[in-house]
């Protein structure tokens, strides 16, 4: 059953396709991508076979869980750049952290976190990892947010894409008794050259395919500061279109007065 998401997608492709006949932007259903265009130029590793192999492998593991768990608890320790010296045309690299402020109710003011980029992918690179995501989105998600692509009705030539970022939330984040809250950031697409992206035969442009939306990955749980977390985002892209950065930005770190600050934009490599 299609959610009221979906019916919203369906309305919006209408009446782009009614005005391209005439003459030619959270966390929702990608529903809100719209096909409006506009006229453009433009190693197997063997199995131990041992006992005592076995057994060196079982304790290797512990300490790379231990090694692991050092890691999350790591805090401000992270080197991490600032964003403000990205752009899109030099992004920060895939797997590099970022520092990006994300607003504390405790203290009203905004704090470093750490981001960074891990992994893009496209169903054309990988559809059974693609399937993976929205299978387990719609094991854990509730039922307004679980969709198949299908549902989604992209144009022919887009394909849904995934990408999986880390968060790191420094053990001096200030938070209230009752906990941190889900630690969000905006990331969105952004096309290096400007504007829309254009479509595969180069003759007309996107312009809704900027927005990302979140994937559940697991059971609900519970946040800490110290820790490190993953998230899943996906987004729509022009088959075999790779000239686009992903974009965050927020206040600075210290931020108490909205008004007259300035955002900091932060730009991350798509590959």
């Amino acid at each position: 059953m299609k959610s009221k998401k979906t019916i919203a997608l369906l309305a919006a492709l209408m009446l782009s396709v009614t005005m391209l006949a005439s003459c030619s932007d959270d966390d929702d259903k990608l529903s809100s991508t719209t096909a409006t265009t506009t006229t453009t130029t433009e190693a197997q590793t063997e199995e131990d076979t041992t006992e005592e192999e076995t057994t060196e492998a079982e304790t290797t593991e512990e300490e790379t869980t231990e090694e692991e768990t050092e890691a999350n608890a790591s805090g401000s320790d992270i080197d991490a750049v600032d964003g403000s010296s990205s752009t899109e045309e030099n992004p920060i690299a895939l797997g590099e952290w970022c520092n990006v402020a994300l607003y504390s109710a405790v203290d009203q003011a905004y704090h470093n976190v750490q981001i960074r980029i891990t992994k893009v992918t496209t169903t054309t690179e990988d559809p059974d990892y693609i399937q993976d995501c929205i299978d387990t989105n719609n094991k854990y998600a509730s039922e307004y947010y679980q969709f198949t692509v299908d549902d989604l009705e992209l144009p022919s030539d887009c394909e849904l894409c995934v990408f999986e970022y880390e968060m790191n939330i420094p053990s001096d984040f200030p938070v209230a008794e009752y906990g941190l809250s889900l630690p969000t950031v905006l990331i969105s697409v952004s096309n290096i050259s400007g504007g829309g992206i254009p479509n595969a035969e180069g003759t007309a442009t996107y312009i809704g395919l900027s927005t990302t939306y979140s994937l559940e990955t697991g059971e609900e749980i519970e946040y800490e500061v110290g820790n490190t977390y993953q998230f899943k985002k996906y987004f729509a892209m022009v088959q075999g279109y790779e000239d686009y950065v992903f974009e965050t930005y927020n206040y600075p770190d210290g931020t108490t007065d909205t008004s007259d600050a300035e955002f900091i934009y932060a730009y991350f490599a798509s590959r």
